[in-house]
């Protein structure tokens, strides 16, 4: 008797690992199904390294926020597609801009007066951002984004020096 209790219950085991793979496949596709295109356009934009300037340009005026998000999240979206999502009507998007690590100054500049406080705070954050914008960010409303402002590296020593002095 070869390996006793072994081939006793390994058969079953053997015999529905398939099947638990293929419903699991099946499962997959169903949930591909539900979702809208602009969701899986989103997913395949994340997921690609190597996409081509000019399809982001195109993909950037898509109805769908969540592409035109995927498009600001990419690593090489190019500085001018970015400047034009920095005026996206999604505060979303606009999060996915201020936070790009290639987001250009002119578009830190006009998301640093953003309605939206975490796009001000995101940028206030940012390395890129210009010293006049933080020093201007420092009066803003928003505690949190007044206080990014005033920690970011960028930010002028006499500019900080007058923070610390206005908060003790």
């Amino acid at each position: 008797m070869r390996g006793g209790n072994q081939y006793r219950t390994r058969p079953r085991a053997r015999l529905f690992a398939p099947v638990a793979s293929l419903l699991s496949q099946i499962a997959d596709r169903r949930q591909d199904r539900k979702m809208s295109a602009g969701t899986r356009l989103a997913i395949q934009i994340r997921r690609s390294d190597d996409a081509k300037p000019t399809g982001l340009e195109q993909q950037a005026r898509h109805p769908d926020w969540d592409v035109r998000t995927a498009v600001a999240e990419h690593p090489g979206c190019p500085p001018e597609v970015l400047l034009q999502l920095a005026r996206d009507p999604e505060p979303e998007v606009r999060c996915a801009v201020a936070g790009h690590p290639h987001c250009p100054p002119a578009a830190l500049q006009l998301l640093a007066a953003d309605q939206d406080d975490d796009v001000r705070w995101l940028t206030a954050r940012h390395p890129a951002t210009p010293p006049p914008v933080l020093e201007r960010q420092l009066s803003d409303p928003s505690r949190e984004v007044a206080q990014a402002a005033a920690n970011n590296p960028k930010l002028p020593r006499a500019a900080r020096a007058m923070w610390d002095l206005t908060q003790q």
